[in-house]
């Protein structure tokens, strides 16, 4: 039998699962409705706006993906013209990433609904629990992120 208060007790995994499914399920819903873009090309767009120069592989690394998944990703919204990709001068290798000023229109469009689920979220943890469970999520990243 779990230990009261325990993680299994509490079923924390499950509750996290379930609460990671329904966020991005959620902020899929209105980023689609509002710009026709996913979360992860969003936060493709939100890394790259964020830097004058950024390769492909630094942004998978940001995002935790693998290359191959970003270059599929990158190359799409490329072809939307939300990005441009170009040769990087000291990596033959490499493509240097850089947002586009439709991709700064489509991502002030997608804040709005950020906001209104990151809204939700305040009002859900309160006022002092939004950091204290932020910093609870950092703490399972750590200690998850040791494995890889």
């Amino acid at each position: 039998m779990p230990a009261p208060g325990s993680a299994s007790e509490l079923r924390l995994f499950f509750l996290l699962q379930q609460a990671a499914h329904h966020l991005k399920r959620e902020a899929d819903r209105v980023l689609l409705d509002a710009d026709d873009l996913t979360t992860a090309q969003a936060a493709v767009l939100l890394i790259v706006s964020g830097s004058r120069s950024i390769t492909q592989k630094e942004v998978a690394r940001k995002l935790r993906l693998k290359e191959s998944a970003m270059t599929a990703m990158i190359g799409r919204l490329e072809g939307r013209g939300l990005l441009a990709r170009v040769p990087d001068p000291e990596d033959a290798r490499a493509r240097l990433v850089s947002i586009t000023p439709s991709g700064r229109k489509a991502l002030d469009r997608a804040r709005r609904p950020f906001a209104k689920i990151n809204a939700r979220l305040d009002a859900a943890l309160g006022r002092a629990g939004a950091p204290r469970f932020a910093r609870d999520l950092e703490a399972i990243l750590d200690a998850f992120r040791r494995d890889e």
